[in-house]
């Protein structure tokens, strides 16, 4: 298994190693994909952060007396952009020549690692 870091970090190293073992290069579509990942996730926390202003500035208005309706449905309408919780789960990308991805997302760790990963046997996690 690779470490997404290192790849990110030495993109021709990883390659390299890949060419040694006969394999063509894999970090431009990795490195595509974490990308995505991470886009996704950046987006994700920005969502969650103006969710919980949008939350304070409710519960200010609410104290004061005010009127918090557009606010609340200001919050309401970021549920589409929100999927928090939820059960593990993850992908495995085969690519044509056999590298396999497991992605994982921001799962944590959970019982069915291994299994997954003695059925699987990922190269790059």
């Amino acid at each position: 298994m690779h470490d997404i870091r290192y790849i990110r970090e030495n993109p021709e190293a990883f390659d390299a190693a890949l060419k040694r073992r006969g394999l063509v290069a894999q970090s431009p579509e990795i490195l595509r994909l974490d990308g995505e990942r991470r886009a996704s996730q950046t987006a994700m926390q920005e969502a969650q952060a103006k969710r919980n202003d949008l939350s304070k500035q409710i519960g200010d208005l609410k104290r004061t007396g005010g009127n918090a309706d557009a606010l609340m449905q200001e919050v309401a309408g970021l549920k589409d952009k929100l999927h928090v919780g939820g059960q593990p789960g993850g992908f495995i990308i085969e690519f044509e020549n056999g590298f396999k991805v497991w992605h994982m997302g921001d799962t944590g760790v959970f019982g069915d690692m291994k299994l997954i990963a003695e059925q699987y046997k990922p190269d790059l996690v």
